[in-house]
């Protein structure tokens, strides 16, 4: 097994590991880890996040992040500040991005727990780390398979660029981190439209008007909130619906970090062959200065005059066998 090969099990070895102690965490602690779909608490709780929730901890104050189930939709949990207690032990939740309270009354019997930690992003990159652990397994299996049984060997570098590109796509065409945005109407009047935008995405993002793109809204930076004003005259003819686009918003440096994720695969494999072939000349290069040095000092010994050298060293020549053979004179011609 080749060092890129035992690289690349490593590697998978790891994430698999991560994953396991994510799952087994929740069952041996009285912790639970819940993932944040929707863009109510931002800019407290980005989307992606992973929000850690003490189940032993039911205390109720206002202000503090609770999860809990809706009356609304028993199945699902919640996760929003509460923001009024009632005599009778009940309380209202609020999301901090919401312009009103939640239209539900809480009973202390629908709280899961409190939040105790909020780790921005994990959850795009468990996800990653997931199909990448997947991919990853996969291509070990088809390079032993093919260097075992089908005599031919195909490249590491090739593999570990192929698990990174798919599970860089899945990232942003399935999970979708980049773009995300909610409008909350505050007010409609017949001149004017009141409304929250409400961006969980990473890129910054404007708001228009369908019937009249013209009108955009400020720039909305990612995650974060932001209350614009359409003022349109005669509102409830001519607006359709507020939509969201992202190309006006971005800057130079949003697209050359945009097209720097995309292609960092691509990137990763040039830059490995460029510091395996740069490390052989390098190599090559190394070994031409050592042969110039030892041609040089062998040169020195030769050209140093007869009165120069030392009568305890003389200088000899260097014999394979590393023993000096003797000198034999040239043949003297005889005179007749």
């Amino acid at each position: 097994m080749t060092r890129s090969a035992k690289l690349l099990v490593a590697l998978c070895g790891l994430s698999a590991c991560i994953l396991a102690a994510v799952l087994l965490f929740p069952r041996v602690t009285p912790y639970r880890l819940y993932t944040v779909t929707t863009g109510s608490m931002v800019p407290t709780i980005p989307v992606g996040s992973i929000v850690v929730v003490n189940t032993a901890d039911h205390h109720i104050a206002p202000g503090r992040i609770i999860a809990f189930r809706p009356p609304l939709a028993p199945t699902q949990v919640f996760m929003h500040r509460i923001h009024a207690t009632h005599a009778n032990g009940t309380f209202t939740t609020k999301g901090d991005a919401l312009p009103g309270i939640d239209p539900w009354t809480v009973a202390p019997g629908d709280i899961v727990g409190r939040e105790v930690a909020i780790i921005p992003n994990l959850a795009w990159f468990l996800a990653a780390l997931r199909v990448a652990t997947f991919c990853g397994l996969l291509a070990f299996g088809i390079w032993y398979l093919s260097s075992r049984y089908l005599a031919f060997s195909i490249p590491t570098f090739a593999l570990v660029s192929v698990v990174a590109t798919v599970s860089i796509v899945y990232l942003f065409n399935v999970e979708k981190p980049l773009i995300g945005a909610d409008v909350a109407f505050t007010g409609v009047t017949d001149t004017a439209v009141h409304a929250s935008v409400i961006n969980y995405g990473w890129m910054p993002l404007q708001a228009f008007d369908e019937a009249n793109p013209h009108a955009r809204s400020p720039r909305v930076e990612g995650n974060s909130v932001r209350h614009v004003t359409f003022h349109v005259p005669h509102v409830r003819n001519s607006l359709k619906a507020l939509r969201i686009d992202l190309v006006p918003a971005l800057h130079w440096y949003n697209w050359c970090a945009f097209w720097l994720l995309i292609t960092s695969p691509l990137l990763a494999v040039l830059a490995y062959r460029v510091a395996v072939n740069e490390r052989k000349r390098f190599r090559h290069l190394g070994n031409l200065v050592l042969d110039t040095c030892d041609i040089f000092q062998l040169h020195s010994v030769y050209r140093t005059p007869p009165s120069a050298r030392s009568p305890r060293s003389p200088a000899r020549p260097l014999q394979s066998s590393g023993t000096p053979t003797k000198r034999k004179d040239p043949p003297r011609l005889k005179s007749s």
